[in-house]
């Protein structure tokens, strides 16, 4: 009952953080609202949600369009009432357009479904659940930013690029709103197992793996909690250490 009487929005919940993330949240006994740009992914994550005794509803969105997230926001007040919890999971680079696009032959829709999918779905996210969160002086909010927003990436720096602006949006959130009982956080991973590659990258964390979805949802799901209530403004690393330089080699040790 960790979340009882909370109604929460989960972005980009169809698959991976976002998904382990909703199904953490409905176990716990928020109402989950379950959002995915496919709708069929979002209702299969709800069924399972319902089917543990869980409540949670479907309400499927393109994350880079205004219009849609305001809708789609609108339509969880409608069904659960105003939003306690709200989790800006959705993003992607620009490959998950179909293919890579190196940076020198972004062009400008490319380069704005970018900005308008990691940055701008979240602070539009923000702008109309936050008015409710002041009201009731209660409210958790959770970006996902990523270790690229720390330190960089090659070959993704517009991606990078909008991952930074979110831990700069979290930190300059958390000092305006966290009089009024709202946390504003950020949680950055590093490899996560979710795609294809991510374990070869994991090897080179001084855990020596990658990080499973759940992992990531449970760092997330704490941040939602009362237990996390003098926690804000902070990026939290969830990366195997990867961030902390290069591995000593074995005659080092």
């Amino acid at each position: 009952m960790r979340y009882a009487n909370r109604i929460a929005l989960v972005t980009g919940a169809g698959k991976g953080i976002g998904r382990a993330t909703a199904l953490r949240l409905g176990a716990g006994s928020a109402a989950v609202a379950v959002n995915d740009i496919n709708q069929a992914a979002a209702e299969e994550v709800v069924s399972e949600i319902c089917s543990s005794g869980g409540k949670a509803m479907a309400v499927p969105a393109d994350m880079s369009k205004h219009n849609e997230i305001v809708s789609m926001i609108d339509a969880v007040k409608s069904k659960f009432g105003d939003i306690d919890i709200l989790v800006n999971n959705a993003g992607g680079s620009c490959s998950a357009l179909g293919k890579f696009v190196p940076f020198l032959e972004q062009n400008d829709q490319q380069l704005d479904w970018e900005i308008a999918v990691n940055l701008k779905s979240a602070i539009i996210s923000i702008q109309e659940v936050i008015p409710a969160m002041i009201e009731k002086k209660y409210g958790r909010i959770v970006n996902l930013s990523s270790i690229t927003g720390v330190v960089g990436m090659p070959r993704i720096p517009v991606y990078a690029a909008t991952k930074g602006a979110i831990v700069s949006l979290t930190k300059s959130l958390a000092m305006m709103y966290g009089e009024y009982g709202i946390t504003i956080n950020a949680v950055a991973p590093g490899a996560v197992a979710t795609r294809p590659g991510m374990e070869k990258l994991g090897e080179a964390t001084f855990l020596k793996r990658a990080c499973s979805a759940d992992e990531i949802a449970g760092l997330i799901c704490y941040l939602c909690s009362d237990e996390a209530a003098y926690i804000t403004g902070q990026n939290h690393l969830i990366d195997g250490g990867r961030t902390l330089g290069t591995k000593p080699e074995d005659g080092e040790k």
